[in-house]
């Protein structure tokens, strides 16, 4: 296997990441969907504009917590150390890609050009065969969540229904939120094998 399909098959196995990840940032830091979901599930906190934007303002690394007990706010920084990491890969591997892609583009660019309806067309493929399995998974989604956190989090993850954390964010907004994000990853990668087809075709 050549240097140039190493290249392609890189791309094509890491853009699904991308556009997950990428629509779970979008929604993490949108305001209006957190202010959707409190009106959908009935939150009734006083304050919840500004413990929204203390908790997002944290997140962003801006300030410190408020509002929240000891151990909310031992597992929020468990929550946004993880968040980092799976950030820094995100853009680890966007900067990646678009270095490939400008070596394949300037020294590879017939290669490209003849296999760009591939990178679209599989990478789509893949991103929506893996959100296949996701939404397999969450036809069960409690035991997908309880063990989400028990694989990145510690005992600090469970708390009684009068607390904060659980008031402002059911388990019914995680469910949304990650069928939010199952569906617009969808919606983009439909895009991506239309795209690829139409150019499959036109070649």
């Amino acid at each position: 296997m050549n240097i140039k399909n190493v290249m392609l098959i890189i791309i094509i196995l890491t853009v699904p990441y991308l556009i997950l990840f990428g629509n779970f940032l979008f929604y993490f830091y949108n305001e209006d969907f957190y202010y959707k979901q409190f009106e959908k599930n009935n939150v009734n906190v006083e304050g919840k504009k500004n413990i929204l934007d203390n908790l997002l303002n944290f997140f962003n690394g801006n300030e410190d917590l408020d509002y929240f007990n000891e151990n909310e706010r031992l597992h929020l920084i468990d929550v946004k150390n993880l968040i980092n990491k799976f950030i820094t890969a995100f853009y680890i591997v966007l900067i990646l890609d678009i270095l490939l892609l400008i070596i394949l583009f300037t020294r590879f660019r017939k290669f490209l050009k003849k296999n760009i309806s591939k990178i679209l067309l599989y990478s789509g493929s893949l991103t929506i065969f893996v959100m296949f399995i996701f939404l397999i998974l969450s036809l069960n989604f409690d035991f997908l969540f309880d063990n989400f956190h028990r694989l990145f989090f510690a005992g600090n993850w469970l708390f009684p229904e009068e607390s904060l954390l659980i008031q402002l964010f059911p388990f019914e907004f995680f469910r949304d939120y990650f069928l939010k994000i199952l569906t617009d990853s969808f919606l983009v990668s439909v895009i991506f094998v239309l795209i690829g087809l139409y150019t499959k075709n036109s070649e």
